[in-house]
């Protein structure tokens, strides 16, 4: 009889170590799976800051250029018609 408590005993010791292990296992690899992932995740979103952050950069940048156009037209357009005028005045005198 004190054997078979012993062998009992012993596989019952053997199945707890073995589930034990196992859950360890997934355990770990299900953090390293979740570190990995949250690192890709903060590696992406800073790749999306980056491609925001350009994509704005270059949107100002054509903005202003359209304004400092549309500005040197309007005061070319002024000097033009200032030079024409004072033209007219000259030759009215």
């Amino acid at each position: 009889m004190a054997k078979r408590v012993k062998k009992y005993c012993f596989i019952s010791t053997l199945r707890l170590t073995t589930s034990l292990l196992l859950l360890f296992i997934t355990i770990s690899t299900l953090g390293a799976k979740i570190y990995i992932r949250t690192q890709e995740g903060k590696e992406r979103a800073r790749e999306m800051r980056s491609t925001y952050i350009t994509e704005q950069r270059r949107l100002i940048k054509f903005k202003v250029d359209r304004v400092v156009k549309i500005v040197d037209y309007e005061v070319d357009k002024h000097l033009r018609e200032a030079q024409y005028s004072a033209r007219q005045h000259t030759l009215e005198a």
